[in-house]
């Protein structure tokens, strides 16, 4: 398994250090079933409130807990194994190199099977706040199909330190970057240099795998204290 060179030359530039690129042909050289094993994974997905640490959230108010489903890395591979092939494809991470212009690593620190991969499932009506990201490379792959035309569970960017009065807002202000969510059509960036957040869904769920890659401007921390419980990945009641 493979990145097909092509890729790599197709990286289609939306803001600095943030891109995004076609991932299809390498998802089904990966699993001729990719999208409906992740599909049948989300059915399996856990009812969550996510709390964003205060130190990366950019909202400019005081955004209570939000609703989602997730499934942390390890509760994924069980549902999913192929994923773990995706580990030790060095072509992958040379394609994520190239977007965030660094040289760039999976997390490898106690308990980053965790983190490493990550599912999140929106309904309608759900959203994900303003923040930033604490890993320098963060690969976005949408699995559901959402509406390009109108504000459908877009993702929207800004720049670093911008404080966003109202992340919910139509139509989204020109000043935003926002990239319509297409099966398989990756986002990569830095997310620890862009403000990033998630509108709601139109109709339907909105089902998206995250990779969390660190890199040489920002290396991997240790999460399972800081980040990983307010997020939903782990907590007293969640078996590992």
């Amino acid at each position: 398994m493979a990145i097909n060179r092509l890729h790599v030359d197709k990286l289609e530039r939306v803001a600095e250090r943030a891109y995004t690129c076609d991932l299809n042909e390498y998802l089904l050289d990966t699993s001729a079933s990719w999208q409906e094993d992740l599909l049948g994974a989300a059915a399996q997905a856990r009812q969550v409130d996510v709390m964003p640490s205060p130190t990366s959230r950019r909202a400019a108010d005081d955004t209570e807990a939000l609703p989602m489903r997730v499934l942390n890395g390890v509760e994924l591979q069980e549902k999913v194994p192929w994923l773990g092939a995706l580990v030790d494809d060095e072509e992958l991470l040379e394609l994520v190199g190239r977007a965030v212009g660094s040289t760039v690593c999976w997390p490898t620190l106690e308990g980053a099977n965790i983190h490493r991969f990550i599912m999140n499932v929106l309904g309608p009506g759900e959203h994900y706040e303003p923040h930033v990201d604490a890993n320098g490379a963060t690969v976005i792959i949408p699995v559901t199909d959402h509406d390009d035309s109108e504000v459908d569970g877009q993702f929207v960017l800004t720049d670093h330190d911008v404080r966003i009065n109202n992340p919910l807002q139509v139509p989204i202000p020109n000043e935003y970057v926002q990239v319509a969510q297409r099966s398989g059509n990756a986002t990569i960036l830095d997310g620890t240099d862009r403000t990033h957040w998630v509108m709601p869904p139109a109709d339907g769920d909105r089902v998206t795998l995250l990779l969390n890659i660190f890199t040489s401007i920002k290396q991997e921390i240790a999460r399972d204290d800081i980040i990983n419980p307010k997020i939903g990945l782990t907590g007293p009641d969640i078996e590992m």
